[in-house]
């Protein structure tokens, strides 16, 4: 009984201890009822995008030229 117990222990500390490699995106998909569709995905890796954010100034007119149901 004991011996079961100490191996079971030793085997949760050494797999809650190792280091674990995880790749994940976050995808998003939003409809409204009146019809426009928006999607989003995060890029949670570790790989660098060489990609820039950027934040347009208060007021801003945009859309996603999508067509008629484009957010706006």
């Amino acid at each position: 009984m004991y011996r079961g117990s100490l191996i079971a222990f030793i085997a949760s500390v050494v797999v809650s201890v190792a280091p674990a490699r995880v790749e994940a995106c976050t995808g998003v998909l939003y409809v409204a009822k009146d019809g426009p569709v928006i999607t989003d995905r995060s890029m949670d890796g570790d790989e660098d995008l060489n990609s820039n954010m950027w934040v347009p100034p208060r007021g801003t007119k945009r859309d996603g030229m999508g067509g008629k149901n484009s957010a706006s």
